[in-house]
């Protein structure tokens, strides 16, 4: 928890005068409540349940003070705050339900609520899941009427050990997912929206407990400062439409949370928003991913750590950010393509789970720091196995990533065998001279048991063909039904176990092909110039031609690609006469160019006119027409208008 200075505590209360003026506005427009905050109405509105853990001797957690700003912004009637308070000390702990206050002082004028679980002495245990459980029962059957509901675990977090931590007792993972049960036991569905107000539980081994449980969730990944949320203000944002979703009000608490950071306190401050949905997939893929990744472990333990020593460390460093891990292993020089590829596909999930990511970074921290640096979720990475075994436990995710991590942080080092392979390329399909084929051969490879191998589109990880072959004693095999194109191959050799033991990349190999065709060309040209445009790079060139056929080829993949379409143009005596089109692929050898409808020449033109007048010469003659009557006539038809 980041503590604030004495000058930033003074501008904290500059938000004061933000709040009052939508307080205005929102009078103005007949939104706000006559007093209370009153009771839930259905269909448009809010029910906030905050659980609010600050029994931690010197902490420095104003719970006072978000009590004060919540009814500073609570101004509808369809927005209704339970909280339950357990300030430092003894038999202190209480619930009230939060009452506007008008003169925004700093007195609190919400009235505790009688809460029977507390008994006589009046002291709950903030980091038991039974407690969580019991106030939201509490506050769902006697203030829920309808409407989105809002759960706000308010206190010291610490990622994956937990949130809400009451003198050394967090409430854990499992134990925060077992209180939200009883919420959507009660409701029937899952609640509306999970807002973290505490440091680091941005955690995916927190966030992936939570599906079936929340639609939406708010946290940070990072540390949050003392003063939290601007209760006032978002409050009196949702105040503005409190029909308004859950995802938009979600927005709503990460916006005003980062502008804060960034305009009035001057501090890195980050905040997401999750669909929660979306993250059970998402959690699924992380569980494949420390699979595969435990695979690879004998070949990239380098590259692991090198890729986890250059992530930001969250939290004074056992944790970092995941998605810049993912990005940091997927572009590593020296991580094995498979291995890439299934990061990418990881950071794919995470990042459709992520519906709103907000960072500023402060002046004081843009030295070592960049809005990337944060991008959603955190993992926990330590750089030694001593706290995996408490680790194990905190959820499905974190069990999946300890096996990962005993691997990585024990294992001895590994050096890859030498199997001496080489790769031939050859014409043993098309018969056209050019290389069209791969193979391998290599010597005897006692650790390995299986060859695997990835025809991978050039400096991409599209897979366009695969090979496994299973020899340990040295052999050949070949990779001979690729398409024309290029080409990088790499070369996996996999362990009797399924860990991979050898990885050899051969790059920007070529796969060739001569496409020939038979031009076709009109019986009556003698001779001309073929024109080839390529319609899919604007490629030109051209061949001369006499006859009537004419032989074109064209090789795939340089110049020309597989599936290029290029147009044939015949050209004769400086006038086009005919076109045709091939397209680079399949079994087709003759293309036949379609005679053009010729234009009308000169000569044409003078044999038309002198065959006018043989007609009309003609019919003079015949009808007996003299030399006046045709002169009258002529200037009859000048004369007409």
């Amino acid at each position: 928890m980041i503590v604030m200075t004495e000058k930033r505590e003074r501008l904290l209360h500059a938000r004061v005068a933000t709040v009052v003026g939508i307080v205005a506005l929102l009078q103005l427009a007949g939104a706000c409540a006559p007093g209370t905050g009153g009771s839930a109405a259905t269909g448009g509105s809010w029910l906030f349940i905050a659980y609010m853990s600050a029994d931690e001797p010197g902490s420095p957690l104003n719970w006072s003070a978000d009590i004060n700003e919540m009814e500073s912004g609570l101004l509808s009637q369809n927005i209704t705050v339970i909280a339950m308070v357990d300030p430092p000390g003894m038999n202190d702990t209480a619930v009230y339900k939060i009452a506007r206050d008008p003169s925004d002082s700093d007195s609190i004028v919400s009235q505790k609520l009688p809460y029977p679980p507390l008994g006589a002495g009046g002291e709950a245990n903030m980091g038991n899941a039974s407690t969580l459980a019991d106030f939201i029962g509490f506050a769902i059957d006697g203030y829920y009427s309808g409407g989105k509901v809002g759960i706000i675990p308010w206190g010291h977090g610490n990622g994956w050990m937990g949130v809400c931590e009451d003198r050394g007792d967090y409430l854990e993972p499992k134990e925060l997912a077992q209180g939200l049960g009883n919420a959507t036991g009660l409701l029937g569905r899952p609640v509306d929206l999970v807002i973290f107000d505490a440091c680091s539980m941005s955690s995916l081994e927190v966030l992936s407990l939570l599906p079936g449980l929340a639609e939406y969730s708010v946290s940070s990944e990072i540390q949050v400062p003392e003063y939290g949320f601007p209760y006032d203000s978002i409050l009196a944002s949702v105040s503005a439409d409190p029909s308004m979703g859950a995802l938009a009000v979600a927005k709503i608490f990460a916006d005003d949370y980062v502008r804060f950071g960034a305009l009035v306190a001057g501090i890195t401050s980050q905040a997401a928003v999750m669909g929660l949905s979306s993250l059970q997939a998402a959690a699924g893929e992380f569980e494949d991913f420390c699979d595969e990744g435990a695979l690879f472990v004998p070949l990239a333990r380098s590259v692991f750590n090198e890729v986890r020593n250059s992530t930001f460390g969250i939290g004074g460093g056992p944790s970092v950010d995941l998605m810049r891990y993912l990005i940091g292993l997927a572009e590593h020089p020296d991580t094995p393509k498979r291995l890439a590829r299934a990061s990418l596909d990881l950071l794919e999930g995470l990042r459709n789970s992520t519906a709103l990511n907000k960072v500023f970074i402060a002046p004081i921290d843009a030295g070592f720091l960049t809005p990337d640096s944060f991008q959603g979720f955190s993992v926990f990475f330590p750089n030694n196995t001593a706290q995996i075994s408490g680790y194990v436990n905190a959820s499905d995710v974190a069990a999946a990533w300890a096996g990962f991590l005993e691997l990585l942080l024990t294992g001895a080092h590994y050096t890859a065998p030498d199997p001496g392979i080489d790769m031939h390329l050859s014409d043993d399909r098309y018969g056209d001279g050019l290389a069209d084929s791969i193979s391998f051969v290599w010597g005897e490879t006692p650790v390995i048991d299986e060859w695997s191998c990835d025809a991978l589109v050039r400096g991409g990880l599209e897979t366009a063909g695969q090979l496994n072959f299973s020899d340990s004693a040295g052999g050949s095999g070949a990779l001979d039904e690729l398409p024309p194109g290029h080409y990088d191959v790499c070369v996996y050799g996999i362990a009797a176990d399924g860990s991979y033991r050898y990885y050899g990349i051969f790059e920007n190999v070529s796969i060739m092909r001569r496409y020939t065709y038979e031009a076709h060309l009109p019986e009556y040209v003698a001779e001309g110039v073929i024109e080839m445009v390529n319609l899919e790079t604007g490629e030109n060139s051209s061949l001369a031609v006499s006859g009537d056929s004419a032989t074109v080829s064209f090789v795939v993949p340089t110049p020309f690609g597989e599936g290029d379409r290029i147009l044939l143009t015949l050209v004769s005596d400086g006038a086009t006469v005919a076109r045709g089109l091939v397209v680079l692929s399949g079994d087709a050898t003759d293309v036949y160019l379609v005679e053009l409808a010729q234009p009308t020449s000169m000569a044409n033109i003078l044999l038309f006119l002198l065959a006018a007048c043989l007609i009309v010469f003609a019919f003079v003659r015949l009808n007996g027409v003299d030399r006046g009557s045709l002169s009258k006539l002529s200037k009859r038809m000048r004369r007409r208008p």
